[in-house]
């Protein structure tokens, strides 16, 4: 299993158990009479159960497959993650592509620094 998806997994047991909590809100403010109460718990409970019906997709969409690599010490076995059938490719970092700029903003939020990575 993938991190992505095990995140989304213990997302989605949060929003059941946050469900859970306002359904026995709901029930409590049901038996003492009060029905506006238990209804607005009752709705609150139904988003988290939104909620946790996203997460539960969202953590299916993740696989983590198995795939032969080819290096000089013979072919070896590279775990790939995938999400939708498409592969999610690694982080290989900066590959040295020239300066880079990038934006940064100070103290002001009307002002902004432009500084060029990668250059003296």
């Amino acid at each position: 299993m993938s991190t992505q998806s095990a995140e989304h997994h213990i997302k989605a047991a949060e929003h059941h158990e946050h469900a859970a909590r306002h359904h026995k809100e709901a029930a409590e403010h049901y038996a003492g009479g009060n029905h506006e109460k238990a209804a607005y718990h009752a709705h609150v409970a139904h988003g988290h159960h939104l909620h946790a019906i996203h997460h539960a997709e969202e953590a299916a969409k993740y696989v983590l497959i198995v795939v032969p690599e080819g290096t000089f010490a013979g072919t070896q076995e590279k775990p790939v993650l995938v999400k939708d059938g498409d592969p999610i490719p690694a982080d290989t970092g900066d590959q040295g592509g020239g300066p880079e700029l990038a934006f940064r903003t100070n103290s002001a939020p009307h002002m902004f620094l432009v500084v060029a990575r990668g250059m003296p």
